[in-house]
């Protein structure tokens, strides 16, 4: 109080909180410090027991009735608090004028700034207060739950004055590595106990990115490290400088990030902009073009220290740097028009006549060339309609008829083969229709190593004597919408649909390496959507139904069969007739394997299966040893299953859920 500081402490914590000040007074007594320090903690902790004893004494036992009644009396006192965190603005550059010429300033300036000083001072004096009893043991630190909320300052005879919160200037964490900075650039022989070269601290440090050193104080006694000072200078004003004498826009960029933007000009986009520097930062010299937000700029790039993470980029936009080139072809028009002045009249001559045998030729061939123009732009576009063309003999052998009926020709083409690849989009899949497209079209196919999925629904005969023709076609439709959507999700291509039941396949046309993992995946997929139709289904009062579903991976033949005249790009061979014989004995929600697809090793490594035994198939001399693919095992990890298949939206498939 004699200092005209005083502690604020949260009367409510204070009144419900333990014993504690008075341990720490009997604590404080025994080790007998001494001294101002010592006087100013025992005065503060005396007053902290003395008023948790009349709140004690005046409001009784801490309970929600005596808590009410201590907020009302804490109502009555008119306690008001600054909106508004304390501000300090640099001293005008007439009162930081360090020449030899006094420089002339209004009292109402200097009364301003001398009181922002006073501020100032005042709000460093609250801090140490705050310090110091931390500091000598009168509590944990200046954050703890037992320690004072803040501080203000007072004037006597005055009602008003200036606080602050302990949570304002106090950070529970180091804000900057100062030992880190003594540790790479120890203090010389011959100098202070500080850092030898200078450090930078980011912006959350000290409100922005600053320039800072550290100072080391030691006990004077036993010479043993006992506290860093850091202090820190802003690099606003020396950077705001800067961009001022450049007059362009500059960006400051700590730690690769966008701290702030300088300059007397202003950029459209500035946020794209700081975002495309963050990108590029390692990638930039000294020097050069860059491409930002679109447009193209000039750079230069400073870096003050290579030990800092502290870089300075200048803009120009590239326009700009043809400033001197367009002054120079100004200045020679100018000097080239007074030069011709005499031959004016000539050159309007020449220019009539030319102009005329110019309007003669662009009946002739511009405006063909024109109209040719525009309908490339149109079909570059994908527009084939409406499309005007020159008119055009079918007997005319001048270059422009001969264009124009070749063009129309090739529009043609276009518009067929656009119908062509809308229709094969239509009844086959995307692969498959580009395979078509874009390689000859033959009798004939390759061995190719794939995977062939199929999934029949159990009971659709029995199901469909019960249903309209309309609902049946609906039904079916509901489930194949559902299972073909998991396939294509799944890198898979649906080869066509055989009633109710759907062929899939995994690693053709277009190869992949994990194709059985794909399958697999789709299959426990398809199991767990269609557990969730069905269920929506019964709610309605509608009809389900269960897929079985059979899986076979090997050598197989891909390419197109049928006629000559009428093709299908589709698979055969052994492996795809077990696959087709594998779904026509699974169950509902089940799916069979043979024994050689577990032995890929992704399949193994990331899926349960139960035996089956051994099964005899139609058309094959020997059984074959069947698996029932369950589950994903616990173990098997989203992330690597994604970098196997390369599946999108690998989320969906449940690793717990039993088939």
């Amino acid at each position: 109080q004699s200092r005209q500081t005083f502690l604020l402490f949260d009367p409510e914590e204070l009144w419900m909180g333990g014993e504690h000040y008075s341990s720490k007074l009997s604590l404080l007594d025994s080790e007998k410090d001494g001294g101002l320090e010592y006087a100013v903690t025992r005065f503060t902790l005396e007053r902290l027991v003395q008023a948790k004893r009349f709140l004690a004494k005046t409001f009784g036992n801490p309970s929600p009735e005596n808590r009410a009644l201590l907020k009302s009396y804490l109502a009555t006192l008119h306690i008001v608090l600054p909106e508004e965190k304390p501000s300090f603005q640099p001293l005008p550059s007439s009162l930081a004028s360090s020449s030899d010429t006094q420089p002339e300033i209004d009292e109402s300036t200097f009364s301003e700034h001398f009181n922002e000083e006073v501020r100032r001072f005042n709000i460093l004096n609250m801090i140490d207060s705050l310090s110091l009893l931390s500091s000598k043991g009168g509590f944990s630190s200046p954050l703890a739950p037992d320690a004072p909320v803040g501080a203000a300052r007072i004037p006597p005879g005055s009602g008003l004055g200036i606080g602050i919160m302990s949570a304002e200037v106090f950070a529970t964490e180091p804000l900057f590595d100062a030992q880190g900075l003594l540790a790479a650039h120890p203090p010389r022989d011959t100098a202070l106990p500080i850092a030898s070269k200078f450090g930078i601290a980011g912006a959350t440090a000290l409100g922005a990115v600053s320039i800072v050193n550290t100072l080391r104080l030691q006990d004077e006694e036993s010479a043993k490290l006992s506290t860093l000072i850091t202090l820190g200078i802003s690099t606003n004003p020396m950077l705001l400088a800067l961009a001022e004498i450049s007059g362009l826009p500059m960006f400051i960029l700590y730690e690769g990030r966008g701290a702030l933007e300088l300059g007397t000009s202003s950029l459209p986009n500035l946020s794209a902009i700081r975002d495309d520097l963050e990108n590029v930062l390692p990638d930039l010299g000294q020097k050069g073009f860059i491409h930002l937000a679109n447009e193209s700029y000039y750079y230069l790039h400073y870096i003050p220290s290579k030990e800092w993470p502290l870089s300075i980029i200048e803009l120009v936009p590239s326009n700009q740097l043809l400033g001197p080139v367009k002054v120079l072809i100004a200045h020679s028009k100018e000097l080239s028009a007074k030069i011709s002045r005499h031959i004016i009249l000539v050159a309007v001559i020449v220019f009539v006549v030319a102009l005329a045998i110019l309007i003669f030729l662009a009946e002739r061939f511009t405006q063909p060339l024109a109209l040719l123009t525009r309908a490339t732009d149109q079909v570059a576009r994908g527009q084939y309609e409406g499309i005007t063309l020159p008119p055009a003999s079918p007997t005319s052998r001048s270059e422009i008829s001969v264009l124009s009926r070749d063009f129309k020709a090739m529009v043609k083409g276009l518009v067929d083969r656009e119908k062509l690849r809308s229709v094969l989009n239509k009844v086959v899949s995307k692969e498959i229709a580009d395979e078509i497209l874009l390689t000859q079209i033959d009798l004939g196919g390759e061995i190719r190593e794939a995977s062939v999925l199929f999934a029949d629904i159990r009971g659709f005969t029995h199901l469909s004597e019960n249903l309209p023709p309309q609902e049946t076609i609906a039904f079916v439709n509901e489930y194949m919408t559902l299972m073909t959507q998991i396939i294509e999700a799944h890198r898979g291509v649906v080869d066509k649909y055989i009633g109710d039941a759907v062929m899939a396949l995994f690693g053709v046309p277009v190869a992949h390496k994990y194709h059985a993992l794909q399958a697999a995946l789709t299959a426990i997929t398809i199991c767990q959507e269609l557990r969730e139709l069905n269920s929506r289904r019964k709610q309605q009062g509608l009809q389900v139904a269960d897929v079985g579903i059979g899986i076979q991976t090997g050598p197989i033949v891909a390419g197109n069969v049928g006629a000559q005249t009428r093709l299908n790009y589709t698979v055969m061979g052994a492996n795809v007739n077990l696959a087709a014989r594998l779904c026509s004995k699974a169950q509902g929600e089940e799916i069979l394997v043979t024994e050689g697809f577990l032995k890929l090793p992704e399949i193994a490594q990331h899926l349960e299966v139960e035996d089956r035994g051994t099964m005899q198939f139609k058309g094959f001399s020997e059984p074959h040893h069947v698996y029932s693919i369950t589950r994903l095992k616990a173990s098997a990890h989203i992330e690597e299953l994604r970098g196997y298949a390369q599946l999108p939206g690998l989320e969906g498939v449940d690793t717990n859920e039993e088939h």
